[in-house]
């Protein structure tokens, strides 16, 4: 898990700079004296003969008999070589042609003819070119453009952490699940505290555990082995309890798992994860279940107390935070879906029906219009505020009964969902291609500890 940055971004970015820039001035400094270094030996090999100054470029010169070398050429009192030149102006742009060569310098225009004006350099000290040395400028810039871009994010964050102030009654929380175990069934709540990696009630918390193939240690869900969907589990203080129709019962003692088990790597869409591994009796216990001849599985723990990083979210989905991944749920660490979408799509199905347990949420929102969903920014529950990060495209799990782990021979509800459920924004389209869409994937945004009760209202902000 990645361990969080103590020294900010931008003091890291400043430190950096001010580095390179003391570095760029020190080779400069040693360039300059070397170019600055004098010869220590001389040849005489002559006389001046005649002294020249040209006030006027291209015009005829002074000859003096002495003058002034000054950092910009021969000079002697207010004549000063090359200060003065002839610009030709027609009548009509002449505005426009002062007002250009003055902005390139700082010249004073003396009138000489209709055609002709003098441009004169406006005397300045010579010491005044350079009064600020150019490595001074850099760390000047550099340090400018480091806090326009830290006043940038801070103004970004700013704007993505405001929470709404006015909410919209939209219906109430009528049922409330968490999934201890990946692809497993669910264990329905009264009411648990929301963490940032999830519901959580004790030592239950939601998707903590998962089923993974040995020896890579892959995990599997129930869109290969539906069996998974009709293992329940219970937990009482630290004790992980595992039923199966076909199987006797098995307790897991998830306290001496995290104290006395190894820790083993594992991958979840594309994110290294650690984990425990539960033990070899849950692990036989898992691979007769599953009765896939030649494979054996394994329980594993999540070994962390922080949300594994969000690795590859689209772009699309910007809201989308490091931490809001959860431990190891698919996508987001909570899931909202509405009763009247659900039935919505249960009258254009013609041979099956479907409940919301095909679509596996966290929460069901009573009381609200058919796909109103799609409008959400933020949903509050009670009083925690969950943020909508993206729509939950669906898959060919959502086509297996959860009861029974038989899978529909016409592949219902997917293709009737297809049918009118698919993004329709190109951009998003790009991304979700074929899947449909039906629920809410959702990231907390109001502090973590929460309740949720069953029964709580729910709002939401557009």
């Amino acid at each position: 898990m990645p361990v969080s940055n103590p020294v900010p971004y931008y003091v890291t970015a400043a430190v950096s700079a001010v580095g390179l820039l003391a570095t760029f001035y020190a080779h400069k400094r040693y360039q300059e004296k070397r170019r600055n270094k004098l010869p220590e030996e001389w040849v005489h090999v002559g006389h001046l003969k005649r002294l020249y100054a040209y006030p006027i470029k291209s015009c005829a010169p002074i000859v003096l008999n002495q003058a002034e070398c000054s950092i910009m050429g021969l000079r002697d009192g207010w004549l000063r070589d090359s200060s003065h030149f002839l610009v030709l102006v027609h009548r009509n742009a002449e505005a426009l042609v002062c007002s250009i060569v003055k902005s390139l310098r700082n010249l004073i225009a003396v009138y000489l003819t209709n055609d002709y004006k003098l441009f004169i350099p406006v005397n300045r000290p010579n010491d005044c070119y350079d009064l600020v040395p150019y490595y001074v400028t850099a760390a000047v810039s550099a340090v400018g453009l480091l806090a326009t871009f830290y006043a940038h994010k801070r103004y970004q964050e700013k704007r993505r952490n405001k929470l709404p102030e006015e909410w919209v009654h939209v219906g109430h929380l009528k049922r409330l699940y968490a999934y201890p175990i990946k692809s497993c069934a669910p264990i329905v709540l009264n009411q648990a505290e929301c963490s940032i990696m999830g519901l959580r009630d004790g030592w239950l918390r939601d998707r903590i555990m998962m089923v993974v193939e040995a020896p890579e240690n892959n995990f599997v869900t129930a869109r290969v082995y539906p069996e998974l969907l009709k293992i329940s589990c219970s937990i009482k203080k630290a004790i992980l309890t595992l039923k199966h129709p076909n199987m006797q019962p098995i307790e897991v003692n998830l306290a001496e798992v995290m104290v006395t088990h190894k820790l083993i790597q594992t991958v979840v869409w594309f994110t290294p994860v650690t984990v425990y591994d539960c033990g070899q009796e849950v692990n036989d216990w898992f691979t007769k279940c599953l009765n896939h001849e030649g494979n054996n599985f394994r329980l594993v723990y999540y070994a962390s107390q922080n949300s594994r990083p969000v690795v590859g979210m689209p772009k699309i989905f910007d809201k989308c935070r490091d931490t809001d991944a959860g431990a190891l749920v698919d996508e987001l660490a909570y899931n909202i879906i509405n009763e009247a979408s659900v039935e919505e799509l249960n009258t254009r199905l013609k041979d099956t029906k479907v409940t919301e347990s095909n679509f596996r949420p966290n929460f069901l929102l009573s009381g609200a219009a058919a796909y109103d969903e799609d409008n959400w920014k933020f949903v509050k529950i009670g009083e925690n505020i969950f943020e909508v990060i993206k729509p939950c495209t669906r898959c060919t799990l959502t086509t297996i009964d959860p009861e029974t782990g038989v899978r529909n021979k016409n592949m219902e509800p997917l293709g009737t969902l297809r049918s009118y459920r698919l993004s329709v924004d190109p951009e998003m389209l790009k991304v979700t291609g074929e899947s449909p869409r039906l629920g809410t994937q959702m990231a907390l945004r109001s502090g973590p500890g929460g309740i949720v009760s069953l029964n709580d209202p729910i709002y939401v902000a557009y």
